[in-house]
């Protein structure tokens, strides 16, 4: 079986066995076949003969010991989810493949297993087991340079990983660098994008608020995935004690990719800001864009529209509130809903076709709708490049850059209606300054 992934806008090449005892299908026999697909596996699946990165444990051992002969190795404590982290996850591996031996341990929560996978030149292999013991006696017998903490989402306890890469630290770690990612909010609370009970974002309100939210919180009505967002914490307080005991007495820097990130971390974590440091995100460079004069008004969305906290029902109430054929929102990306008459939805996109799209599309402004403080925001940095207009809420990254934008529009209210008004009255005001 071949199973391609999208890794950084290349179609990676996976192979392996079908272990079906070993993936324990019954798990994921419910679910469909496109959410076992792309949201468990993040693959696309192909009917070809069978050849196996995956070994065991022993001689995964033996193979990691030939080879960090010749490189320093570094580890990176990883989810299993895809998305931006992933991304990220790729895009350092390119570079420190060239000197690094790069380790990676995931879990994988539907599968039950915990995985170790080592990347070496262009290839792979991993080991896996249920048993999280058996990956970590790997792990303590390799000289590491650095270990990266670069998401803990969707593991079975968090906690728990916490506690066991302390005593890791303390013990055969003792001058091996610990490095924590700031790709969300989860080290301040389980839901990650700082969402509470309402789906809103919480501002990070005193404690009383988040002891009576906390109990309630979920990431959408599919108890299974709210499962994973808890992460098996059942207690705030304990929850940000121990990462704060994890970050004072373990951890050498918390890097993050905004001002805005840290300074939220900063509310809750205060006396370690002197371990907070902000490192953006490479962005793929985009060249400026020429949209030609049009009468209609055209508000682009990039990306996957299809979680809440990617503004869905924002996109979905201003669809309603549309005033006239004159304007239509262009979903440069997917969206699960396409009956509507004002709504056009190109599908997926090379990240180095966008120009062509926006100006095929004569998008008129990118408008970013995601409800919570994003950490980067790539299409927001994207957008900006190609040198378009772009709205996008008083929260986060996004508006930590669009508000310094000469072509940027901070909306202060998270309403579609307000939204949609102030949008359309921008780009009129903008052409009625660019005819004078």
């Amino acid at each position: 079986m071949k199973l391609l992934r999208k890794t950084n806008n290349e179609d990676k090449k996976v192979y392996w066995l079908a272990f079906i005892e070993l993936f324990k299908i019954k798990y994921i026999s419910k679910m469909s076949i496109k959410y076992k697909r792309y949201y468990i596996f993040g693959v696309q699946v192909y009917k070809k003969r069978c050849v196996s990165d995956f070994i065991d444990e022993e001689h995964f051992l033996t193979f990691l010991k030939t080879l960090s002969k010749s490189y320093k190795t570094i580890l990176f404590f990883d989810h299993s989810l895809g998305g931006g982290t992933e991304k990220y996850f790729f895009d350092q591996l390119i570079n420190l493949k060239k000197e690094y031996l790069v380790l990676r341990f995931q879990y994988f929560y539907v599968l039950k297993v915990y995985r170790l996978t080592i990347y070496y030149n262009d290839e792979y292999k991993y080991c896996q087991n249920s048993e999280i013991s058996k990956l970590l006696s790997i792990i303590k017998k390799i000289n590491l340079k650095e270990v990266v903490i670069n998401n803990l989402v969707g593991y079975k306890s968090t906690l728990g990983i916490l506690e066991i890469v302390s005593e890791l630290k303390k013990s055969v770690w003792k001058n091996v660098r610990l490095s924590v990612r700031g790709h969300d909010f989860q080290a301040v609370c389980p839901s990650f994008n700082l969402l509470n009970d309402k789906f809103n974002y919480c501002r990070c309100p005193p404690i009383s608020e988040c002891l009576k939210c906390f109990p309630k919180i979920k990431v959408s009505n599919n108890l299974y995935a709210n499962k994973v967002l808890l992460s098996g914490s059942s207690d705030i307080v304990l929850w940000r004690k121990k990462w704060n005991d994890f970050f004072s007495n373990n951890v050498d820097e918390v890097i993050f990719f905004s001002n805005s990130t840290k300074d939220i971390f900063c509310q809750v974590y205060p006396t370690l800001k002197n371990k907070f440091v902000i490192i953006p995100h490479f962005v793929y460079k985009l060249c400026k864009v020429e949209i030609k004069k049009h009468r209609a008004i055209n508000i682009g969305v990039l990306g996957e529209i299809n979680l809440i906290q990617k503004g869905k029902f924002i996109i979905e109430g201003m669809i309603s509130l549309i005033p006239s054929k004159n304007v239509k929102i262009i979903i440069i990306g997917t969206f699960s809903k396409n009956k509507y008459q004002n709504v056009i939805v190109t599908g997926r996109y090379e990240k180095e076709k966008l120009p062509d799209i926006i100006q095929n599309e004569e998008i008129d402004i990118v408008f970013i709708p995601s409800i919570w403080p994003e950490t980067f925001s790539y299409v927001t940095s994207e957008a900006m490049m190609m040198g378009l207009p772009v709205a996008c809420f008083n929260l986060g990254s996004q508006a930590e850059r669009v508000s310094i934008y000469d072509k940027g529009l901070i909306i202060n209210e998270i309403s579609a209606d307000i939204a949609l008004r102030e949008i359309i009255n921008f780009i009129d005001t903008r052409r009625d300054n660019l005819d004078k």
